[in-house]
Order: structure tokens, then C-alpha cells, then sequence
């Protein structure tokens, strides 16, 4: 066998290596890294949602106390943590195509995309939850006709005339589910409602129910009394969607 067909074979047998250990090298990653990997983008979006649904509570009640200033500082943290859960998009390398006589056709425009801004729903009207003969208005009706990924239910009240007063909150959604989504307890009151000349007087009691509030329709919040010395009387309810 001549040199040149000797060298002819080692270099063809030296290319194949190659191209077997690089395609070795960029295999896909193990399928135990892929999960782990899924599992803390999980998370970290759930995580997310939570905080962005309790900054949207924050700025309307800042705003509906007139605190612009920390409404402001409030927004600027929402827009923050927005950017910080948008996914990561990565740029594809294309290969050049080959000279055409035709020109390709011009990209198509991407669709806009518009983006939800939450808006609250507000029931001033006053209820009492106590005993089942005794309760008046405790049951309020809010008619959503566009939801967002984050919603979150707000109430003011507090015990007639002190802060002893339990009991469960209920979310009932359009399709009849009633699930409970809150609680209240003499811990969560200040003062009494008697003491208070205004709802802004008493301290809000803030709940998610992103989970529960997936379509637009009309969403039922009950308040159930279940014991204490005093019932419950509510100034404002607020679904926040």
C-alpha cells in the first residue's frame, strides 16, 4: 500500500472521531437536571404571582388612603418583579440561506399582545354575620367580565362591639363551587366597629384566590359567623382581579 493511500485512511478515520466525540459533547442533559430544572421555575412562578397579587392589594390601598408617594414606590416594584418573571427567550441561530433570484417574503408583524391591568371591584354595602337568624347582608355578589392571572379578595370589618368575633370567608364561583379562602379572629381587629367612624379606621384583611377566580362571571364572597361574643359587621369587600 502507497503512502499516499496509508495517509489518504488516517485522515478520513481521524475525521469520524471527531464528528462522534463532538456529537458526543453536545448531548441533550440528563433527564433527572431537566426536572429539577422545571420544578424550580415552578416555583419560582407560583412564588411570584403570590407576591405580584399582594403588591396589587398594597397599591389600591395606598391609593384609596392617598399615599401616591408609596402607591408610586409600590408600582415601581410590581414593574421590577414583572421583568423578573418574564421568561428568558433564546435566540436561535439561524443558518445563512442560500443566494434565491427571489427575494424572501418580508417577516410577518408579531401580534400585539395587550397586557392585563387589574382593576378593583368594591361593595360598600354593610353587612352582619352572626347567628343564622341574625345575619343580614352577608352574602355579596361581584360580576367580574375579565379576570387576571393574580386576583385577591380585601374586607374591612370587625366584631359589633368588641373584637371577639370568628368565623370563615367563602368564595362561591360561577360554576356553584363554595370553597373557603379566609377566616377572621379577634388577633386580626384593632378596635371594634362601633369605634370606627369609617371603614379606612379599621384594618383590612387581604386573602388570594387566583386559584378560585379563572373565569369572568359572578363571584359570591359569604361571611359565616362562627362564634365570639359579638357578630361580625362589614363596611367594604374588594375583589381585586
Amino acid at each position: 500500500m502507497s503512502n499516499k493511500v496509508v495517509f489518504r485512511t488516517v485522515a478520513i478515520t481521524s475525521i469520524v472521531l471527531f464528528f462522534c466525540l463532538a456529537g458526543n459533547s453536545f448531548a441533550a442533559d440528563p433527564s433527572e437536571l431537566q426536572g429539577l430544572r422545571k420544578t424550580y421555575q415552578d416555583h419560582k412562578q407560583k412564588l411570584g404571582k403570590s407576591y405580584l397579587s399582594q403588591l396589587s392589594v398594597l397599591e389600591q390601598n395606598m391609593l384609596s388612603n392617598g399615599n401616591l408617594t408609596g402607591a408610586k414606590a409600590v408600582r415601581m416594584e410590581k414593574q421590577r418583579i414583572d421583568k423578573e418573571l418574564a421568561p428568558v427567550v433564546k435566540k436561535v441561530q439561524r443558518p445563512t440561506p442560500p443566494p434565491a433570484a427571489v427575494a424572501p417574503p418580508p417577516p410577518k408583524p408579531k401580534p400585539v399582545v395587550k397586557r392585563h391591568i387589574p382593576k378593583t371591584y368594591v361593595s360598600s354595602v354593610k353587612g352582619l354575620a352572626g347567628a343564622a337568624k341574625f345575619s343580614k347582608n352577608n352574602i355579596y355578589k361581584f360580576n367580574l367580565p375579565k379576570v387576571g392571572a393574580n386576583s385577591s379578595l380585601t374586607f374591612w370589618a370587625s366584631g359589633r362591639r368588641s373584637t371577639d368575633s370568628t368565623g370563615h370567608v367563602w368564595l362561591i364561583t360561577p360554576d356553584g363551587l363554595r370553597k373557603r379562602v379566609g377566616k377572621w379572629k379577634e388577633s386580626y381587629f384593632d378596635k371594634a366597629a362601633s369605634d370606627a367612624s369609617s371603614y379606612k379606621r379599621l384594618l383590612p384583611i387581604t386573602d388570594d384566590i387566583s386559584e378560585l377566580v379563572t373565569r369572568p362571571g359572578v363571584y359570591k364572597v359569604e361571611f359565616e359567623w362562627t362564634g365570639g361574643i359579638d357578630p361580625l359587621v362589614i363596611l367594604r369587600v374588594e375583589i381585586t382581579s
